[in-house]
């Protein structure tokens, strides 16, 4: 008997339910917005072409004067629409696999929906209104359109609008695409319309990566504080100069000694010893299903793609050591790992399915493990000093 819209989508109702309780519990007010996530709306292609100026752009399009309240609006908006693409996503493989891999797909989602790095590091104050909600979307997005043969083609377009969001997703969920697109190329049945889209992706990643790296723009302020004065004016919000230094005042060195040593010893590397003890029990268990999957796979491109999937942390270390917001890079990880599972978990791969079912075998044959997991896991989710 088929199963009933409801019933298909009651893992991904449940999700957004869930998650949307937290963003309600979480969420700063109209007046405690971090000028730290609220300065870069105020930048748009007038000031010349970069990375981080589309979403301004798309803004100032409707208007001339950005206020504090429409501000909130769309960030609210636009951080439900994230929070429901990514509950329809993250619902989507288990309310349709039965069986042990269908189990071991939910036990998956359970755990992403427990850690305090999923999507809620976005609804908190420091990170509310980060493009991150964007990245994510637009993500999201590119994984349906490589699940759907007809939508492949918008794939080169949506890594152009990732990048133009922030070019910080070279290292937070474009590799989940890059591999994907690897993937796809090779299992596609027209191979040379899949390795050219992959080719074609990969070169407008790269492409516009070292654009923004080496080039630029020339702004017509003579300081990051004028620049906030003058953008200052579009706005009834104050805006923070040290982003504007950051990105387009500072080298290397100065932003360094000045600016990210000091948080990275104060706050950062606190704040990634606190994640660590619920992060590492869930990311073993994420590797466990991999090297699973890859013991059980015969085929040599599968298995390389299967190290791919388990080596994509690593480009977070880059964003670590030079950005700090762990928070958010290692939320960044967490996506990326579930999203790599979850499409191969889709595409029926028959290592990766059959390794999701020895997951929840492993759970059903030692419940104590399962239950010390659900109650030591969420306690972090809901911890007050937990603020990244």
């Amino acid at each position: 008997m088929a199963k009933s819209l409801i019933e298909k989508n009651k893992y991904s109702i449940g999700m957004f339910v869930l998650f949307t309780a937290l963003l309600l519990l979480k969420m700063p007010g109209i007046d405690d917005l971090s000028s730290f996530t609220t300065t870069i709306y105020t930048t748009s292609y007038d000031l010349g072409f970069s990375s981080r100026f589309l979403v301004g752009s798309l803004v100032f399009l409707f208007t001339d004067f950005l206020t504090r309240k429409a501000l909130y609006a769309i960030i609210v908006v636009s951080t439900v629409v994230m929070t429901a693409f990514a509950s329809y996503m993250l619902g989507y493989v288990p309310g349709r696999l039965d069986g042990d891999a269908g189990s071991g797909a939910r036990a998956i989602m359970l755990l992403y929906a427990a850690v305090p790095i999923s999507i809620i590091v976005l609804y908190k104050d420091n990170n509310f209104g980060r493009y991150d909600i964007y990245l994510i979307t637009v993500s999201l997005l590119i994984l349906v359109c490589l699940a759907k043969r007809r939508l492949r083609w918008i794939v080169p377009a949506l890594c152009a609008v990732c990048m133009l969001i922030h070019h910080v997703w070279m290292f937070s969920f474009m590799p989940a695409a890059a591999i994907l697109l690897l993937y796809s190329a090779f299992r596609d049945k027209k191979r040379r319309a899949g390795v050219a889209l992959c080719a074609l992706s990969y070169a407008v990643i790269i492409g516009l990566f070292l654009y923004f790296q080496f080039f630029k723009p020339i702004l017509r302020f003579a300081s990051a504080e004028e620049m906030a004065a003058e953008l200052g004016l579009r706005t009834d919000f104050l805006l923070n100069p040290s982003i504007f230094y950051g990105e387009y005042f500072s080298s290397v060195p100065e932003l360094w000694n000045g600016y990210i040593r000091q948080i990275l010893l104060e706050d950062s590397i606190p704040d990634a010893l606190y994640l660590l003890p619920v992060v590492l029990p869930v990311l073993a268990l994420l590797f466990s299903v991999w090297i699973n999957a890859f013991r059980l796979c015969s085929e040599k491109f599968m298995r390389f793609v299967i190290l791919l999937c388990m080596a994509a942390p690593l480009s977070t270390l880059v964003q670590c050591i030079m950005i700090n917001d762990y928070g958010r890079w290692f939320a960044g990880m967490m996506i990326t790992q579930i999203s790599l599972m979850f499409f191969l978990l889709y595409k029926k791969e028959e290592s990766v399915t059959e390794a999701a079912g020895r997951l929840a075998v492993f759970f059903k044959k030692r419940p104590y493990i399962a239950a010390a997991v659900a109650a030591y896991v969420p306690m972090f989710v809901f911890s007050s000093s937990y603020n990244l």
